[in-house]
């Protein structure tokens, strides 16, 4: 399968399959259900990443998973601009962090910011004010060419 291929089978899979699919396993409850949005890259890849925006999940965020695939992420919708900080207490794998303007405009990166299991943890921060922040898995950034000004695209939700 070539790359162009890959990028649109992936994108029909998060915009309809992923969501029907996690909304119809039983004996899963409505709490329990994760949102998804489907955000592209410049470079045309497609992650489908898990929204949070409960207070307890913009907490919690991606703590205590063993493990992120290159397709997958988590992003954050704060309830407000502001400069979010992020750190990686009992956060297990490598991740690139990247703010993003309200116009989801890359506004700061961090790139492989390692794992934390003890403390104090260090706290990451952006040089500006924040609306949303999307964890992927550590060197994504670097590999899709991510750079600060560009511009990731909110595909479906």
């Amino acid at each position: 399968m070539n790359m162009r291929t890959g990028n649109r089978v992936k994108y029909l899979t998060c915009l309809v399959f992923i969501p029907a699919f996690f909304a119809a396993l039983p004996g899963m409850s409505e709490e329990e259900r994760k949102d998804l949005a489907c955000l592209q890259f410049p470079s045309g890849e497609v992650i489908a990443a898990e929204i949070v925006e409960s207070p307890q999940e913009l907490a919690r965020g991606l703590m205590f998973r063993d493990h992120l695939e290159p397709g997958e992420g988590m992003f954050f919708i704060f309830p407000s601009l502001d400069f979010h900080s992020i750190w990686m207490k009992n956060t297990k794998i490598s991740l690139d962090i990247i703010w993003l303007s309200p116009e989801l405009r890359v506004i700061h990166i961090e790139r492989n910011v390692p794992p934390c299991y003890e403390d104090p943890c260090p706290s990451y921060l952006p040089l500006q004010k924040a609306a949303y922040v999307l964890e992927v898995k550590g060197g994504v950034a670097e590999k899709e060419g991510l750079s600060l000004g560009d511009t990731i695209l909110l595909l479906g939700k």
